[in-house]
């Protein structure tokens, strides 16, 4: 068998392993319940674009409020097309990733059979087909999909470029580094240093055909972009190159209190949807004006530098633990755990061992290996720089295994010519190949490093549980938030979700259980109290039912809602002293403003339950003695009570800390009508119109009292 038909058959033998591989993968894991796209994930944003797009709105200018696309737009094109072709199939477009997965082996062989040979070659692929984080991310819904197949495109024809100096490869890596930035924004900083590097070194050679190089390089590169700008352009009237949410991805991970992952910052709801709108917000609030999406980005990235520039030890310590975590082993969790689904579901990538922590110290050796005889080192050199500009492109903002995954097809491809070149000086007996496993040894110190880093794993199986307990596996759902106790942190919530979930599909007696199980664990849970109280009230047991309510009510969480069925309840209820002690420990211990408290208890006094009202605003009363409007409720409620003289004296207290409330000034002059005093009725009357000139219930008491006064 000659050498080239022996590449062919082990070419072929890669490509249909990757695709089973893939397949099963699909197959396994297509109709997992936490990999749709639904409950307020990432993904199912960008479905619903991709779906808007296949529907006619190409622009998306109104999805976006006619502003900078808020995220990277590739996949959400790609996804686009999938779905018109496929009539909105999703399975389709996990079908489709997974066979661009398969394009990605074979670009990756081909870059690392150019470099190293057809032993590297082979090899490469085959630690790409069984790198099982790379497969996960190329059958969920996200733009992390086309990373693989992207970057190794960029890859592939780089080198082509660099091997060839024929100025339409060069051309076409621009153009694949295009796609890779519209799909993955922070590879412009790699994009850049590639350009400055190319661009040095034909300065430095002073030839033509390098200057036309970097020349078509660059122009590829603006080629590719263009679309996205000219769009971005087009409707907001700025130029934006790619998206506009960098300024605040740079925030995330260069400010006080960061650890180089993603913690959003204060006023920002944790998902791309809540990103997008909350950004705007908390921008304008704070420049006091509207702001473009430009402005808005550059609001946050401001806000970064002047933290960097106020605290530089920090920023630069921030950095190189930043550049540690793109290099460990473990895959930082944004959405999705990978390791929950390596480790926890019984899929095939259990059997998909390769990540980042061979691919990281084998990749970063590789980078030390001279390329097969016949390419110039230099020429590896400035394509092997892909690795750490990619690197650092991730670091400048904040670091998930998802962001870090298109570095895995250059390092497998480094990985490769490391592997083949140490094996085969190891056989031929030459001593110099120890030297090469001295980067390989610091980088895996580097990579196995034990940080303490959270995988997400634990948060995934509670998800899971809830997940379970909405199918109506219930037994499944109970035995897997059990499992959590004593490992999860804070299992009670576990138990808690659960809870929610069971109480949605109706079964009531599972769901009080698993919220009793949580209230064991942690009692301090507002949001608990608050759903047992709501289950309870349901199955009829009304007075244990107040005794949870108040404990949400007083922990805050959920105590606007508790307050109002306590107040209802009260309203409604038979038992009339648990209501009233009911409502006036509610306006003593709620977690609420009194305002509020104010506004909820006037549904009492609508209801004529003066009997309700009037100890609910005492205890009210008790609790802020400066606030008139609560002042002047707890005088409503004495007078409906038939208590005026107590009821002047509320009032009058209310009038002491607001003189200028006409209502307060009214009622009191009802009061005194009450208890016959009537020249100060008429006083209070006249000052309620004086206040308010068109108060009709004003005008009527002054003409009745002027009236009985002639």
């Amino acid at each position: 068998m000659t050498t080239a038909w022996r590449w062919r058959v082990g070419e072929a033998a890669v490509l249909a392993a990757a695709a089973i591989v893939k397949a099963v993968a699909i197959a396994q894991l297509a109709a997992h319940p936490l990999l749709q796209p639904t409950g307020g994930l990432d993904s199912e944003w960008y479905v619903a674009l991709a779906t808007r797009v296949a529907g006619g709105d190409w622009s998306l200018a109104a999805a976006f409020d006619h502003g900078a696309y808020p995220v990277s737009p590739l996949y959400v094109y790609v996804l686009a097309a999938i779905l018109g072709v496929s009539g909105g199939s999703l399975l389709a477009a996990r079908i489709v990733q997974a066979g661009l997965g398969v394009v990605a082996v074979w670009l990756v062989m081909r870059t690392a059979r150019g470099w190293f040979g057809d032993a590297a070659g082979l090899v490469a692929g085959g630690l790409v087909a069984a790198a099982g984080v790379v497969t996960f991310h190329e059958i969920v819904l996200l733009q992390s999909a086309l990373d693989p197949v992207l970057m190794a495109l960029f890859a592939w024809t780089l080198a082509v470029a660099l091997r060839g100096d024929d100025w339409r490869w060069w051309a076409g890596a621009g153009l694949a580094g295009a796609l890779e930035a519209l799909n993955r924004p922070n590879a412009l900083l790699m994009l850049a240093g590639i350009v400055a590097i190319a661009a040095g070194r034909a300065l430095w050679q002073r030839q033509r055909i390098a200057l036309v190089a970097v020349a078509a390089l660059a122009g590829g590169l603006a080629v590719g972009l263009a679309p996205a700008a000219l769009r971005n352009l087009a409707v907001t009237g700025r130029f934006t190159l790619v998206s506009s949410h960098g300024g605040l991805n740079f925030l995330i991970g260069n400010r006080a209190g960061a650890d180089g992952t993603y913690d959003a910052p204060p006023g920002i709801t944790p998902s791309i949807a809540g990103q997008a709108h909350d950004a705007r917000v908390v921008a304008e609030a704070a420049a006091g004006h509207p702001l473009a999406d430009a402005d808005v980005s550059a609001y946050f990235t401001g806000l970064g530098f002047a933290w960097i520039g106020a605290h530089p030890g920090e920023a630069a310590a921030l950095f190189v633990r930043k550049l540690w975590l793109v290099l460990h082993r473990v895959e930082l969790p944004l959405n999705y755990s990978y390791a929950y689904y390596e480790r926890d579901e019984s899929t095939i990538l259990r059997f998909l061992p390769i990540g980042a922590w061979c691919l990281v110290p084998l990749g970063i050796g590789g980078l030390f290996v001279r390329p097969r005889a016949g390419s110039e080192a230099w020429r590896y050199r400035t394509w092997a720089a892909i690795v750490p500009l990619y690197a650092v492109g991730v670091a400048v903002f904040f670091v998930a295994g998802r962001y870090r995954l298109p570095l895995l097809m250059p390092l497998a491809i480094t990985a490769a010519g490391a592997i083949t070149r140490g094996l085969a000086r190891a056989r031929a007996g030459e001593w110099r190949v120890a030297f090469g496993l001295v980067p390989v040894a610091a980088a895996a110190a580097l990579a196995w490093w034990p940080l303490g880093l959270d995988d997400g794993r634990l948060e995934e199986q509670a998800t899971m549980a809830s997940a379970l307990a909405g199918e109506g596996r219930t037994t499944e759902a109970i035995a897997r938030a059990a499992a959590l106790d004593g490992r999860h942190p804070q299992p009670g919530t576990v138990h808690y979700r659960v809870a929610v979930a069971l109480q949605a599909r109706g079964d009531l007696a599972a769901a009080e259980g698993e919220v009793r199980r949580a209230l064991r664990v942690d009692p301090n849970q507002p949001e608990a109290h608050a759903t047992l109280g709501q289950i309870l009230a349901a199955t009829g047991r009304t007075g244990e039912a107040r005794h949870h309510m108040l404990r949400a009510a007083a922990g805050g969480a959920g105590a606007a809602g508790a307050a109002r069925w306590i107040i209802d309840d009260a309203i409604a209820g038979r038992d009339a002293s648990s209501a009233v002690f009911a409502i006036a420990e509610l306006a003593r211990t709620a977690g609420l403003d009194p305002g509020v408290l104010t506004d909820l208890g006037r549904q009492l006094l609508e209801a004529r339950r003066g009997d309700l009202a009037e100890p609910y605003y005492l205890a009210l009363a008790a609790r802020a003695p400066r606030r008139a409007d609560v002042a002047e409720a707890l005088g409503l409620a004495l007078i409906e009570r038939g208590r005026p003289a107590r009821a002047a004296q509320a009032l009058e207290r209310a009038i002491a800390i607001a003189p200028e409330a006409p209502s307060a000034h009214l009622n009191l002059a009802i009061a005194y009508v009450q208890i016959d005093r009537q020249s100060d009725a008429l006083r209070e009357a006249r000052q309620a119109l004086a206040l308010r000139a068109d108060y009709a219930q004003a005008q009527g008491l002054v003409r009745l009292l002027e009236g009985g006064g002639r």
